[in-house]
């Protein structure tokens, strides 16, 4: 969350304690023809926080391109092209650009973008600020001359931006800071830094979550008190008809649950007064529908979050905790640290600023029918855990789901829930190899690639797109680059008739012989040993990766005779 009450000096001590020297760090570049050294510690901090562990590098002084070049293998790339400096101190020289002038100085941008963008084609993520006058332009009432240099400018870069590109709009975050408290003067005339330093505090924390969903760490579990946190007043003290709803703040909660962000409530309450909330209330914006746990009873919170964890399958540190009670948040920041927590402010308007905020922490891009109907897929997978109960043996159990797996072979038409689903699985993950749209696009063009989204269903319904393998071919060889599975399809075999399928798929292309990597991570140990059971030989291990080979002649296929499998 955004904190511009802490010290420049207390983020830098801070920036030093969140790094890991012990996990690979995450390389970002920022590039830029104009001044902008506070930015590289203020964005470390930002993107470590969010547990992205960042080492920023700021480019060398106006060598836009010459530094694309060095950077293009980074993970992330920031091009801060600033208006300002397109020739030095532009703003203050316009007296003598007239319409001809002004297009060779387009001409000389396009080019220097051009040059830079051919660099970083292939980067992961590349994040451009897209050009505004206003700090120059502000008290003019007509279009200036360095408004449509800047309109020209920012076409040419929504028309010519690599396609891992995502556009910054700083009238955004002029909007959100002032327009005051973010361009300093002083420091623009005299080392051509224009921009404060809550300027680019706020600039950080705005791209943040770019980059942390490139990285694969975002939040996906936001759990809420009720009393003061979804409506003003005590239901159980004051009545049912006394409290008054938060009603900005329950749209916002609902937005999130549409985008598939999991709505939990934690509440020390009679469950019979939230219930009746929910039910006789006809103003609550927020539905049953919306939640997926309600955990509301006088136990400790930190509870039942644990428990909320263990339901979802999904990490504490993929949770945001909103309580206006200190001593709740105080004990679930010592007993689960990994739980972001935030408190309620105490008035209303500020309530609905930090709730913005908070939205931010939940950003994954591009929102997927998989997401819109993420809480539904959560409820029938109680429905499943329910049924499970009604057998004596696992075996008899999946027979009756009647799993099916349905093989989506190079369909473009779900690249974003692939690049998706490369961001946020970890458990089952063989690489852990996050890819963009971008990335995964390419692969879907690759002659040499084969890329297979893998849906599963039962009896119960869709489980939605839920896997994906990428294999890259040469010859009769194939490496398998990407292989995981959502956590909400594992145990049941699907893992293995996937991979049952897939050697049908290669052995049709002319493959003879697979390899594949197992990379660790704090969060797959539950596949190192996969391969192995797949009957793979082990060729060696590095600090980074074990190495694993097989003769397709030598395959046995798995024993999941209970799941079938059909080709889209």
């Amino acid at each position: 969350m955004f904190d511009d009450t802490r010290k420049y000096h207390e983020l830098l001590a801070d920036n030093a304690r969140l790094f890991r020297t012990e996990e690979a760090a995450f390389r970002v570049a920022v590039l830029s023809n104009a001044s902008i050294f506070p930015l590289r510690e203020l964005l470390e901090h930002a993107l470590r926080e969010r547990g992205v562990n960042a080492v920023v590098d700021v480019g060398a002084y106006d060598a836009l391109v010459q530094e694309s070049s060095r950077c293009r293998d980074y993970d992330a790339v920031f091009v801060f092209y600033e208006l300002a400096n397109i020739v030095d101190n532009l703003p203050f020289s316009l007296h003598g650009v007239d319409e001809v002038r002004a297009a060779q100085l387009v001409e000389k941008a396009r080019q220097e973008l051009s040059a830079t963008f051919d660099h970083l084609a292939s980067t992961r993520l590349v994040v451009i600020n897209l050009l505004s006058a206003l700090p120059f332009s502000s008290s003019s009432v007509q279009p200036t001359t360095l408004d449509r240099i800047a309109e020209a400018i920012n076409a040419f870069v929504r028309e010519r931006a690599p396609g891992s590109a995502k556009l910054v709009d700083m009238t955004k975050l002029f909007a959100r800071q002032s327009l005051a408290a973010s361009v300093d003067f002083r420091l623009f005339l005299s080392s051509r830094l224009l921009y404060s330093v809550a300027f680019l505090r706020r600039y950080a924390q705005h791209v943040a979550p770019l980059v942390s969903v490139t990285a694969g760490k975002y939040k996906k579990v936001l759990v809420l008190d009720c009393d003061n946190t979804l409506w003003k007043g005590t239901v159980g003290e004051d009545g049912l008809e006394a409290i008054e709803m938060f009603r900005e703040i329950q749209s916002m909660v609902v937005q999130l649950a549409e985008a598939g962000v999991l709505v939990c409530l934690s509440s020390k309450n009679d469950p019979e007064d939230i219930d009746a909330v929910f039910e006789r209330r006809a103003d609550m914006i927020l539905k049953d529908e919306h939640v997926i746990i309600k955990a509301v009873d006088w136990n400790e919170k930190t509870d039942a979050i644990e428990r909320m964890a263990a339901a979802l399958n999904l990490g504490l540190d993929s949770f945001v905790f909103l309580d206006d009670s200190e001593f709740e948040l105080e004990s679930v920041r010592k007993r689960l640290p990994a739980v972001t927590t935030v408190k309620v402010p105490s008035t209303y308007p500020k309530y609905v600023e930090l709730f913005q905020d908070i939205t931010a922490c939940f950003h994954h891009g591009e929102t997927t029918s998989e997401d819109r109907s993420k809480t539904a897929h959560y409820r029938v997978e109680f429905e499943r855990q329910a049924y499970s109960g009604g057998f004596d043996r696992t075996e008899e159990f999946l027979a009756s789901l009647h799993l099916k797996i349905l093989l989506r072979i190079d369909d473009v038409t779900i690249v974003s829930r692939l690049a998706q689903l490369t961001q946020k699985t970890n458990q089952f993950n063989l690489t852990t190899v996050r890819m963009t749209e971008a990335e995964v696009a390419a692969a879907y063009a690759s002659p040499e690639h084969t890329v297979i989204g893998v849906d599963v269903s039962d009896k119960f319904g869709a489980y939605g797109t839920t896997g994906m393998v990428v294999v890259r071919r040469r010859g009769d060889e194939a490496e398998i680059e990407n292989f995981l599975l959502s956590c909400r399809v594992l145990g049941r075999g699907v893992e293995f008739k996937t991979f049952d399928a897939l050697v049908d798929v290669l052995r049709e292309q002319g493959v003879t012989s697979i390899t594949g990597s197992y990379r660790p991570t704090a969060k797959n140990e539950q596949v190192k040993d996969f391969y192995e059971r797949l009957g793979f030989q082990r060729l060696g291990t590095s600090a980074s990766a074990a190495r694993y080979a097989l003769m397709l002649t030598r395959y046995q296929p798995s024993a999941a005779a209970h799941i079938s499998v059909a080709h889209a």
